[in-house]
């Protein structure tokens, strides 16, 4: 092949990876979407509701068989309307949850998660299953395999109220979480700062407020280098 073909290639592999850490594929793909910074209240066909959060897309799959959502992107809590001929289901990357009668919350990104408010939902990945009660959660590990656990489901998706509630979470996790309501990326400079714990409650719209709590409260330095890089490390 001449170079100026492997250049193209190149150069297209490298437009289409953009793409998707963007999200432009998902929202092309989808039915509903929030941009960066939004989050978005959507009333289905069958009563069911759907809150979409910051930078999240859906695809709405209903048959004669079931109600399914395909998760795109991003994070979405369902508020189920019951309807027990028509199983509601919620796929993810590698998992799919099915709701029995409930509210829950299903986020897809370096891994799948499942976080139920109320109610029961069945959680399936190939041949594993588990079924999650209130204040469950299940997660695929680094493994692949399903591991069950229990958390504040309000607090966890306490950005349906437009905040974020943290309680003894590491810095480099929570500035993931705070990152995905701006546009630019957040890189935490070293493994000290990355682990520093944070409880606190933070506005979704007010990124900058969260930036000077943390540098005021933690031994961190935050540095802003226009508007799409912030670099954070320990003072």
């Amino acid at each position: 092949m001449a170079g100026g073909g492997i250049a193209a290639l190149l150069l297209m592999g490298c437009l289409g990876y953009i793409a998707n850490e963007v999200g432009l594929i998902a929202r092309y793909r989808s039915d509903f979407y929030t941009p960066v910074g939004t989050v978005q209240r959507i009333e289905l066909d069958d009563g069911s509701v759907v809150t979409l959060d910051t930078d999240s897309a859906i695809q709405v799959r209903y048959s004669q068989t079931e109600r399914r959502i395909v998760l795109l992107r991003g994070e979405a809590f369902f508020d189920v309307a019951p309807n027990p001929a028509h199983p509601f289901v919620v796929s993810g990357n590698e998992t799919q949850a099915i709701a029995l009668g409930t509210h829950y919350a299903v986020r897809v990104g370096e891994r799948d998660e499942v976080m139920v408010e109320e109610g029961h939902v069945a959680v399936t990945s190939g041949s594993q299953r588990a079924v999650l009660d209130a204040g469950g959660t299940a997660h695929l590990g680094a493994d692949g395999r399903l591991a069950t656990g229990s958390g504040d489901v309000a607090n966890l998706t306490s950005w349906r109220s437009g905040k974020l509630v943290f309680s003894g979470r590491p810095l480099g996790e929570v500035l993931g979480l705070i990152g995905r309501y701006r546009h630019g990326s957040i890189m935490v400079l070293d493994d000290e700062a990355a682990q520093l714990q944070v409880s606190g409650v933070f506005a979704i719209n007010d990124v900058d407020q969260a930036f000077e709590a943390l540098e005021q409260s933690l031994p961190i330095r935050i540095i802003r280098l226009a508007d799409w890089v912030t670099l954070v490390r320990s003072r």
